[in-house]
Order: structure tokens, then sequence, then C-alpha cells
């Protein structure tokens, strides 16, 4: 969990704690510690209590369920209050370090403004993972697999339990389900934008993100071809950024290849058929 949170911890390494360790004191030109002068209270004061306030928000949002699942969406609204708190931060500390080193101060607030820009752009964000595989059965066989929900835990071990479903399953249909996570299940509604038997089978997952099953007839069977694509939330980026985000996309790359791995094992299990 801490390799995975690496990325993050970095970043709040260098844009929060080492800012805060070295205003300290809160020396001023002549290297004397002193409080915060009159114009540096006034100015920072509304920007920290702007960071309490979102970071309560997060911290509060991300405890109030307990042990029980937390919805996805949740989770990136946790983000999202936690970005702008941290937000408010770099606010309070840009001003620190402006009133108190000068010109020199502006280093801090450059390096934020530049990291923003560098972190937020709607094409750095967007991802699109793409894996197939040949399997020895009949693209009905792997609609019928991939295409029922109740069988989503049996190729993909994340998912924890398929609660419920809306049936007939046809677009529009909602699937409820829990997703272990890290800390807590997390529960996801999805939404079914594509069905099409023997062809077809695809989800909104989220708001920004799509997974779509393709299944198309190959000499020996079967090609399925899976195809995930999101955007990446502000906060999510905000606390990754695009540097590190190729670690983002190997992991999702390397879960998706375990699935169809398991699904081309659960399919070529079944009783041998004509292909």
């Amino acid at each position: 969990m801490i390799k995975r949170n690496l990325p993050t911890l970095v970043i709040l390494l260098v844009f929060a704690v080492l800012p805060a360790v070295i205003i300290g004191p809160l020396p001023r030109g002549g290297g004397v510690a002193e409080p915060l002068d009159t114009v540096l209270f006034a100015a920072g004061f509304p920007a920290a209590l702007g960071a309490l306030f979102f970071i309560g928000m997060a911290i509060f949002l991300g405890h109030r369920r307990g042990g029980q699942g937390v919805p996805l969406g949740d989770t990136d609204l946790m983000l999202t209050y936690t970005a702008v708190g941290f937000g408010f931060l770099a606010l309070y500390f840009s001003l620190a370090f402006v009133r108190i080193f000068g010109v020199v101060g502006l280093i801090y607030p450059g390096a934020v403004v530049a990291y923003t820009l560098f972190a937020l752009p709607k094409s750095g964000r967007r991802k699109v993972t793409r894996v197939s595989v040949v399997v020895a059965n009949t693209p009905a066989a792997a609609f019928g697999l991939v295409a029922e929900p109740r069988n989503w835990p049996r190729y993909a071990p994340d998912i924890e339990l398929v609660e419920s479903v809306d049936a007939p399953l046809r677009v529009g249909s909602r699937v409820h389900y829990r997703l272990r996570g890290d800390v807590r299940p997390l529960t996801v509604d999805e939404t079914v934008i594509a069905y099409e038997p023997g062809r077809t089978f695809g989800t909104l997952v989220a708001p920004s993100i799509t997974a779509v099953y393709e299944l198309n007839p190959v000499p020996g069977g079967t090609d399925v071809a899976f195809t995930q694509s999101e955007e990446l939330t502000i906060g999510y980026a905000l606390f990754t950024a695009a540097a590190f985000r190729r670690a983002h996309l190997n992991r999702m790359h390397q879960v998706i290849e375990a699935r169809l791995v398991a699904i081309k094992r659960l399919l070529e299990e079944q009783a041998p058929v004509n292909v």
C-alpha cells in the first residue's frame, strides 16, 4: 500500500511538509524568529481556515461510514475536497514565503503553478487501456460469461460480491456490487451502455470510466477484447502527477490482463464446442 501511494507521499512532502518545516518559526529577512506580522496574518488566516475546512471534510467523508462499503463516487469527492484543501494550504505557504523571503519566496508559488499546469490538462488525464485474448469457444459463450454480472467475481477477484442486478439485463440496467479496497470495500453502481448478444457488452463504471468487451469470431475461436477508457478526476490527477501515471496504467493493464487470462481459462474449461 505504501508503494502504491508513494507518488502522493512524495507530492505531499515537497509541497506541504517541507514548506512547513522551512517556514517553521517564520523568521523575517533579518533571520530573527518572530510571529507572523499583521499583513501575513490577515492574508494567510483565511487560506489556512479554508485548508482546514476542506481537508477536514475529506477526513469526515472518508470515515463517516465506519466499516461499511464506501461509494466509488465518495472517493472521488474525498480527493477533490483534499485537493481544494491543499490548494488553500499552498496559498497560505505562498503568502508566507513571499512575505518572509521576498522575491526568492516566489519560487514556491511558481512551482505550485507549474505543477498544476503540468498535472491538470484534460488531454493528459484521458487514459485508454486495451487488452485482447483469443479463446477456444464461441462468441455466444464468451458473451454469456462477461455479460452476466454474477459471473464477474469468477474472473475478477477484486469484485467481492454482486449485490443486485436490474433484470432483464439491457442498455440502461444497473449493476450494484462491492469492490475490495485497500482499507474498506467500495460500493459501485455500473450502468449497461452496450448490449449486443454475441458481439458487445459495455458498462459505465463511473461518470468518467467506461469498460467495453468486444467479441469477434476468429479462426479457432473468439477474440475477446476489453477496453477501459477513463478520465482521471482532478483530485486524482493532482495527487499522482502525470510523471507517475505510467505506473497507474501499468497496474490497470496487469489487472485487465489477469481478468482476460481467467476468462480464457473459464471458457476453455467448458465442454468442447465447434468453433
